[in-house]
C-alpha cells in the first residue's frame, strides 16, 4: 500500500504525457516520478502532492504559449508558402480554385433548395404538435383520389370540446375575391380563418390584437404586402375595402357575396416554407352573417373547410384515429369516408397531400436527387484539386527535400499540405458564394421557389458552408498531402523521383470516376429532353392551340352561359365557343357506369364525367369517332343523351354501343368521342362519359385566330364583365395550362442539363490535370523521341490513347447505370419514348470530344516543346 502512495496523481501524469513531445516523454516523466517519490518518501505524500501540481501548473503557461505561437508561426509559414506556390503557378492555382468554386458554387445552391425545402412550416412554435384533419376513403372504393383534405365546419370544435388530448383547433376556407379600394381593384387570394387562427400557427401580427382581429364578422388582415399595394405607406386600420367573394369553378355549393370588410390588422408577409399562403385572412364568421348562410358552420353535410388541432405535448396522433372513426356514422350517416390526422411535419412531404388544394408539396425523390447530385458535384471538384496537385509533384519535390533535410517530419509536411489545400477552399468558397449570389435569381426560377441566403435567421446555412469548406480542404488535400510527404529525401535529391504505379492507377480511376458520373447525367439530360420533345409533339387528340379559356366565378355569367357565347361569336375573329363543367387537363368528376355488354352481362365501371355545351368538341377539335355530338336540333339530348370515349367502350365491353342504354337514368350512347389525353401523360386515358348542360358553365372555351390577339382579348373581356361587372377578368390559354403541368419534368431536365455541363467541366480539368502530369513525367521520353526523329502527331497520338481509353471505360461504366436510372424515371409516364443506342453514342461522342479537345492542348504543348530543355541537364 505503501508503494501505491508514492506513484503521482493519475490526471497529472496524463496532462504531463500530453504536454511533452513523444521523444522527450519517457525521461521527462521519469524524472517527475522520481523527485516525486524522493519528495513523498522525506516529507510525506501530501507535502509531494502539491509540489507535483505547483511545477506542472506553473509550466502550463509556457506549454501553451509555446503551443499556439509556435502554431501560429508554422501557419503563417505554410500560408506564405502556399501563396508562393499559388504566384509561381498561377494556372495551375486558377484552374484548382475555378474548378473547386463552381463546384461549392453548385453544391451551395442546391444545398439552399434542401434547406429550404426541409424547412416547410418549422417556423411555427407549436410546430411538432400540430395536426390536419383529413378524410380517407376504403381502400375498395377504387377512387382516383382516397384522401380529401376538406372537413365539416364543425369537426374542429367538436374534437377540442369532446377529446382532452385536443388542446384547440381552427377551421379555415380557402377563398379568392376581388377587393376594390377607390381605383384601386384586384383579385386576390386568400383565407377564411377564425379567432384561434394566431393561437395555433405562428403568423407575426405586426398590428392589432391577436385575440380580436378575427372575432367579429366582416373583419379582415391583410399582410404588409397588400397593404402597400392598397394603402401605400398609410396606416390600413380602420380602412373599409369592399370585397366580392367569386365562386370556386373547381368546387359546387360555392355562391357569390358581396361585402364591405374592415381591416383590424397587419401581419407580415407569409413565409416562402409555408404550405398555406394567402395575402389576406377574413373572420370566419363572416361566411354565416350572410344572407342563406346562418346555419352553415353547424352543418355536418357540407365539407369544404379545412380543419387543423393542436394536441397536447408527447400524444401519439394515431392514438385518436379509432375515435375518430365515430365521428362519421355518428355525424354524417352513411357516408363511407373516416376521418385521421395528418402531421404538420408531414404536410410537405407526404403523398397523403399530393394533387390537394392548399398544399405546396414535394417529393422526397427530388430531395434525394438534389442531394446526392450536390455531393457528387463537390467530390468531382475535391478531385480534379486532387488530380492537379499529384501533377505537378515533381515541381515541389525540392521543396519537400529541403524541408526534411532542415528536420521536418513527416506529420508536418502533411499538416503543410493540407493547409495549403484548406487555405484553397477557402479562397475557392469566396468566389463560389459571390457566384451564388450571382446565380440565385436564376436558380430561383428554376426550382420555383423563393430562396434566400439569410446567415444569421437559418443557422443550417454557415454551418453547412463551413462543413463544405472543411470537407473540400481535408478531402481534397488528403492523397496530394500524404502522397508528396512519402518522398525520400535521397531519391528527391538524387532527382529520381517517380511515381508509383498505384498513384497513377488510382488517378485514372478519379477520371474514370469523373468522366462516368459526367456521362451519366448527359445521358440522362438526353433522354429527359426527348421524352419532354414527345411530350409536346404527342398526338394529343385535341387542338389546345388559340384557346382561350374563361373560369366563369360569377353565378351570373354561369347562368347565362349560352347567351354569352351566342354574343362572342358574333366577332369574325372567334370560331368557337361553348362551356363547360371542366375543361382537358382538369380531373372530372367520377361516377359508376353500368350496362349490358356483348354478352349479355350486366358491366359496371368507374368512368370520369364532364358536363359540356353544343360545341365544346368544336372548341378542342376534338374528333367525333362514330355517331354524332350533341345537336340543337335534338331536343331530347339534354335528359336522354350522353357520348362516351372510345375507352369506356373498351371497358364496358361494347361491340355495337350506339343506342346503347347507360345507368339508372336510362340515357343511351348517341356517339363516341376519339380517345384524347383528359389528362397529362403521366396517367393512361381513362373512361369518360359526356352530358349535355347547355347553361350554367365553369369554363368558358373559347377558339380564336391567331390575328389580332389583343384585340380579341379586349372583346372578350368587354363582354364577359357585362355578366361579371364586380369581378376581376381572368383567362388562360390552354397551350400555357398544358405546359404547366410539365413543369416538374422541365425542372428535372434542366437540372440533369445545368449539373452534367458542370460535371463535364470538372472532368476537363481533371483530365487536364492527368495530361499535365503524364507531359512532366514522360518530358524526357519525348524529347529522346523528337530526337530520333519521331512526328508531332505519333507523340499527340501515343499520349491521347490512354486517355481515350480512360474515356472509354467510364462510358462502358455510366452506360447500364444510366440506363436502369431512366428506364425507372420513364416509367412515370404511361406514355414515354424507349430508349435507342444514339443517346447512348451521341453521349459517348460528346464526351469523347471534350476530352480530346482538352488533352490536345497540352499533348501539341509538349510534343512542339523544345527537347534541348528537356535533356540539358543529362
Amino acid at each position: 500500500m505503501k508503494n501505491l502512495k508514492l506513484k503521482p496523481p493519475k490526471l497529472g501524469d496524463l496532462i504531463l504525457k500530453f504536454m511533452t513531445r513523444e521523444e522527450d516523454n519517457n525521461y521527462l516523466r521519469g524524472d517527475f516520478d522520481e523527485e516525486f517519490e524522493h519528495i513523498a518518501s522525506s516529507k510525506g505524500y501530501l507535502h509531494a502532492w502539491f509540489w507535483y501540481w505547483f511545477h506542472l501548473l506553473k509550466s502550463l503557461p509556457s506549454f501553451f504559449k509555446d503551443l499556439f505561437y509556435g502554431r501560429f508561426i508554422m501557419f503563417i509559414s505554410y500560408l506564405k508558402a502556399a501563396f508562393r506556390s499559388f504566384q509561381k503557378h498561377k494556372g495551375f492555382s486558377f484552374i484548382n480554385i475555378a474548378g473547386l468554386a463552381v463546384g461549392m458554387a453548385c453544391f451551395i445552391l442546391m444545398m439552399l433548395y434542401v434547406l429550404h425545402e426541409i424547412s416547410y412550416d418549422r417556423f411555427h412554435k407549436k410546430y411538432d404538435n400540430l395536426y390536419r384533419v383529413i378524410r380517407i376513403y376504403p381502400d375498395d372504393q377504387n377512387l382516383p383520389f382516397r384522401y380529401l383534405p376538406v372537413t365539416p365546419a364543425p369537426l374542429a370544435p367538436t374534437m377540442v370540446a369532446e377529446f382532452p388530448e385536443v388542446v384547440r383547433g381552427t377551421c379555415i376556407a380557402d377563398v379568392t375575391g376581388t377587393m376594390k379600394f377607390q381605383e384601386n381593384t384586384f383579385s386576390e387570394d386568400g383565407l377564411f380563418a377564425d379567432a384561434h387562427f394566431f393561437k395555433l400557427f405562428s403568423f407575426y401580427l405586426i398590428r392589432g390584437d391577436e385575440e380580436a382581429c378575427l372575432s367579429q364578422p366582416f373583419s379582415m388582415v391583410v399582410t404588409e404586402k397588400l397593404a402597400r399595394k392598397y394603402f401605400g405607406s398609410e396606416n390600413p386600420i380602420g380602412k373599409i375595402v369592399n370585397f366580392s367573394k367569386q365562386m370556386n369553378v373547381q368546387k359546387s355549393g360555392s355562391q357569390n357575396e358581396n361585402y364591405d370588410v374592415t381591416i383590424t390588422g397587419v401581419m407580415s408577409d407569409v413565409p416562402a416554407n409555408s404550405h398555406m399562403q394567402f395575402d389576406y385572412l377574413i373572420s370566419f364568421t363572416t361566411i354565416s352573417s350572410t344572407p342563406g348562410n346562418r346555419e352553415i358552420l353547424q352543418n355536418w353535410g357540407r365539407s369544404q373547410y379545412y380543419s387543423y388541432v393542436e394536441l397536447l405535448p408527447g400524444v401519439r396522433h394515431e392514438s385518436l384515429h379509432s375515435r375518430l372513426a365515430e365521428y362519421t356514422p355518428r355525424f354524417r350517416g352513411r357516408d363511407i369516408a373516416k376521418y385521421i390526422l395528418q402531421p404538420l411535419k408531414d404536410l410537405h412531404w407526404s403523398p397523403l397531400s399530393f394533387n390537394l388544394p392548399g398544399s405546396v408539396t414535394n417529393d422526397k425523390k427530388s430531395i434525394y436527387l438534389f442531394s446526392t447530385t450536390a455531393f457528387f458535384i463537390l467530390i468531382l471538384a475535391c478531385i480534379n484539386y486532387m488530380n492537379l496537385s499529384t501533377a505537378r509533384f515533381s515541381q515541389r519535390a525540392k521543396e519537400i527535400g529541403l524541408r526534411k533535410v532542415v528536420g521536418a517530419q513527416k506529420s508536418q509536411l502533411i499538416h503543410q499540405f493540407m493547409g495549403e489545400s484548406v487555405c484553397f477552399s477557402l479562397i475557392a468558397s469566396l468566389f463560389a458564394i459571390l457566384l451564388v449570389f450571382l446565380a440565385l435569381p436564376a436558380f430561383s426560377h428554376l426550382v420555383e421557389r423563393k430562396l434566400e441566403i439569410n446567415w444569421l435567421s437559418n443557422p443550417w446555412m454557415p454551418i453547412t458552408v463551413f462543413g463544405m469548406v472543411l470537407f473540400a480542404g481535408l478531402f481534397s488535400g488528403s492523397y496530394p498531402s500524404l502522397m508528396l510527404s512519402s518522398l525520400k529525401t535521397v531519391t528527391i535529391l538524387k532527382g529520381k523521383v517517380e511515381a508509383k504505379k498505384q498513384s497513377t492507377g488510382l488517378r485514372n480511376i478519379l477520371v474514370v470516376f469523373q468522366f462516368a458520373v459526367s456521362i451519366c447525367l448527359i445521358i440522362g439530360t438526353l433522354v429527359v429532353r426527348q421524352q419532354l420533345h414527345f411530350v409536346r409533339n404527342k398526338d394529343i387528340g385535341y387542338d389546345r392551340e388559340h384557346v382561350v379559356v374563361l373560369p366563369l366565378r360569377d353565378d351570373m355569367a354561369r347562368n347565362n352561359g349560352k347567351v354569352l357565347s351566342e354574343e362572342l361569336l358574333r366577332n369574325d375573329q372567334i370560331l368557337a365557343a361553348s362551356g363547360s363543367e371542366y375543361i382537358p387537363l382538369e380531373q372530372n368528376n367520377i361516377a359508376n357506369i353500368a350496362c349490358i355488354n356483348a354478352a349479355g352481362e350486366k358491366t359496371s365501371i368507374e368512368a370520369f364525367t364532364c358536363e359540356i355545351g353544343y360545341d365544346f368538341f368544336d372548341v378542342f377539335q376534338v374528333q367525333i369517332y362514330a355517331g354524332r355530338n350533341f345537336s340543337e336540333e335534338f331536343k331530347t339530348d339534354e335528359d336522354q343523351a350522353v357520348l362516351v370515349n372510345q375507352a369506356a367502350v373498351r371497358a364496358l365491353g361494347l361491340e355495337q354501343p350506339i343506342g346503347k342504354a347507360i345507368n339508372k337514368r336510362g340515357q343511351r350512347i348517341i356517339g363516341i368521342v376519339k380517345d384524347y389525353h383528359h389528362a397529362s401523360l403521366h396517367e393512361k386515358i381513362k373512361p369518360m362519359v359526356f352530358y349535355l348542360r347547355p347553361e350554367a358553365y365553369s369554363f368558358l372555351s373559347v377558339r380564336i385566330l391567331p390575328d389580332n390577339i389583343p384585340d380579341t382579348l379586349q372583346f372578350l373581356r368587354d363582354n364577359v364583365k357585362k355578366y361579371s361587372p364586380h369581378f376581376a377578368f381572368e383567362y388562360y390559354f390552354q397551350d400555357d395550362y398544358f405546359n404547366e403541368k410539365y413543369n416538374s419534368d422541365r425542372r428535372f431536365g434542366a437540372t440533369f442539363g445545368y449539373t452534367s455541363g458542370l460535371a463535364l467541366f470538372i472532368a476537363c480539368m481533371g483530365i487536364f490535370g492527368l495530361v499535365s502530369y503524364s507531359t512532366e513525367r514522360r518530358a524526357k521520353e519525348i524529347a529522346i523521341r523528337k530526337v530520333l526523329g519521331a512526328s508531332i502527331q505519333s507523340i499527340v497520338g501515343r499520349m491521347s490513347k490512354e486517355f481515350i481509353l480512360l474515356v472509354a471505360l467510364a462510358n462502358a461504366i455510366a452506360w447500364p447505370i444510366s440506363y436502369l436510372a431512366m428506364v425507372k424515371w420513364l416509367q412515370n409516364f404511361a406514355f414515354r419514348i424507349s430508349i435507342n443506342i444514339w443517346t447512348f453514342l451521341i453521349a459517348f461522342m460528346l464526351s469523347l470530344a471534350v476530352a480530346v479537345v482538352t488533352l490536345l492542348y497540352k499533348a501539341l504543348q509538349a510534343a512542339q516543346a523544345d527537347p534541348v530543355s528537356s535533356l540539358k541537364y543529362e
